[in-house]
């Protein structure tokens, strides 16, 4: 009875609060851009936060267009740190409103033992959670573009800080189900050479690369553990002019530190990533 109690107050706190702007650098929810393989009948699109705060709760629903093609949200979303050690973390499908609902708390019971860990990346991108949808069988490559709404009963996309006073409106960046071309089409033909810090970071059990080539080039692109050892070899070929980016899959390595290398013509750069399971 205590532990119902408690979180009415909490919904009603939060419900209370004043919706204000960013007090510092504007937050950020990012919905990855993601490919479907015909031969799967569900797609994962991943959930990005960047965040200068100490976000304590968010309301993140979100809407499919158009709703016409047959994809449609499936099972339940996949949580990553630190949603992980909220007291709540809630999704619900509302397949006739057309919208999912994603409502989360860092820490609303009083007789909590150990302290949850509020979200706060340090302006980093980090990989708090994934949504899964459902294709048909004659999907055809449409374009479905994943977008924020308004929950009937949560409101529009929120971020509430540590002690339910403040609450704003993170900048939100859509995505969608598309075809991988391996290519940024629209970008113009890079200046240099360059090769991005991974995102997210820290990440479990994916997290993707970004890279950019100013002239035809060998690539390779290898990943290192902490003793040196070769883990695996992400590119290996030569590739055009534009920007790039390739995901590694760390499903099968433990938890560490680990390194990325790009060899590019005479370009080398080496960059650090972790792995937290």
């Amino acid at each position: 009875m205590r532990r119902a109690i408690l979180v009415t107050m909490a919904v009603v706190a939060l419900w209370m609060t004043s919706f204000a702007q960013d007090p510092g650098n504007q937050d950020s929810i990012i919905v990855g851009q993601i490919s479907f393989n015909p031969e799967n009948s569900h797609v994962m699109v991943p959930i990005y936060a960047v965040t200068d705060d100490s976000v304590a709760f968010y309301n993140i629903p979100l809407g499919w267009f158009p709703r016409d093609l047959g994809v449609h949200p499936g099972s339940r979303a996949m949580y990553f740190y630190p949603l992980t050690t909220w007291d709540d973390v809630f999704d619900s499908v509302m397949l006739d409103e057309g919208y999912i609902r994603n409502l989360g708390w860092y820490d609303i019971y009083i007789d909590t033992l150990i302290s949850n860990i509020p979200l706060c990346t340090n302006g980093e991108r980090w990989h708090i959670m994934t949504v899964f949808f459902v294709v048909p069988d004659e999907w055809n490559w449409q374009n479905v573009r994943i977008d924020t709404v308004t929950d009937e009963r949560g409101g529009p996309i929120a971020f509430g800080l540590i002690g339910g006073m403040i609450e704003f409106a993170p900048a939100f960046q859509y995505g969608g189900l598309f075809p991988q071309t391996g290519i940024d089409e629209n970008d113009a033909v890079p200046r240099g050479y360059s090769l991005a810090q991974n995102y997210p970071n820290p990440f479990n059990p994916s997290t993707t690369i970004e890279y950019k080539l100013p002239e035809p080039s060998d690539v390779s692109i290898e990943v290192y553990d902490i003793n040196g050892r070769i883990i695996a070899k992400l590119i290996d070929e030569r590739q055009d002019a534009g920007s790039y980016r390739v995901t590694w899959n760390a499903q099968n390595c433990p938890t560490g530190i680990y390194f990325y290398k790009i060899q590019a013509q005479k370009f080398s750069q080496v960059k650090r990533c972790l792995l937290i399971k």
